[in-house]
């Protein structure tokens, strides 16, 4: 396995990082913790847009311009995990889930599970 210089907690519903995401190339341990399935896709929003402009974008059927999608890991079941190498540049980026909650359907990241942040 690759040696990750960050570790990335999936839980119902949420991201936790075992440190701030900085400038450059990052190996990225991906550990999902929760009773669920879930995924990280991993998106680089526009300059001046939220997350809430990605996820409008997303609902809208996904015309024009929206965030720039770097990668991520999908279907990583409880206690499994995966690797991502994500290089992130200075700006405003967003973790977002898109599996389907078991209880009633929804995706994720309609539970909340997104997480927004800036790499300086």
């Amino acid at each position: 396995e690759p040696t990750a210089d960050i570790t990335m907690t999936l839980d119902d519903y949420s991201y936790q990082l075992s440190k701030p995401i900085t400038p450059g190339r990052h190996v990225i341990r991906v550990e999902n913790r929760a009773p669920q399935t879930h995924e990280v896709v991993v998106a680089r929003l526009n300059p001046g847009e939220s997350m809430a402009h990605a996820l409008a974008w997303i609902n809208a059927g996904q015309e024009g311009v929206g965030p720039t999608v770097l990668g991520g890991a999908s279907g990583i079941a409880k206690g499994r995990h995966m690797f991502i190498t994500v290089d992130f540049t200075p700006g405003h980026y967003a973790f977002l889930c898109f599996v389907h909650d078991k209880a009633d359907g929804k995706p994720h990241a309609m539970h909340g599970m997104v997480k927004e942040f800036t790499v300086q």
